[in-house]
């Protein structure tokens, strides 16, 4: 299972954090609009994450609810379709808390606003 190393901060000066993120990665962040739909499941979190309404991401992770950096193992499944996995999502698992997110991400740092 892949996994990454998520930690939360804030930012003060994001002019300034982007050009650190720059400078690391080689590439400007970019904006990536997603809304993403949690569900409630037995072990880790599920969420389908939908990108630019067209597309999505069906997300399983493992991740501990501590304070500071955590490590998240996690499945993604792409999906080009969404209204069907969300429906089925919904009646399997019960309706889905909508999450709005509008990220700027450096896809090299993993910077993110």
């Amino acid at each position: 299972m892949p996994s990454n190393i998520e930690f939360k901060a804030r930012v003060h000066d994001f002019e300034a954090a982007s050009e650190i993120a720059r400078a690391l990665s080689g590439s400007p962040p970019r904006i990536i609009p997603q809304e993403d739909v949690f569900f409630s499941c037995v072990l880790g979190r599920l969420k389908l994450r939908i990108l630019g309404g067209q597309r999505g991401e069906l997300i399983h992770y493992l991740r501990d609810d501590v304070s500071g950096p955590k490590q998240s193992l996690y499945t993604v499944v792409p999906t080009s379709t969404l209204r069907e996995p969300r429906k089925l999502l919904a009646d399997a698992l019960g309706c889905g808390v909508l999450g709005r997110e509008g990220n700027a991400r450096d896809r090299g740092s993993g910077h993110q606003r």
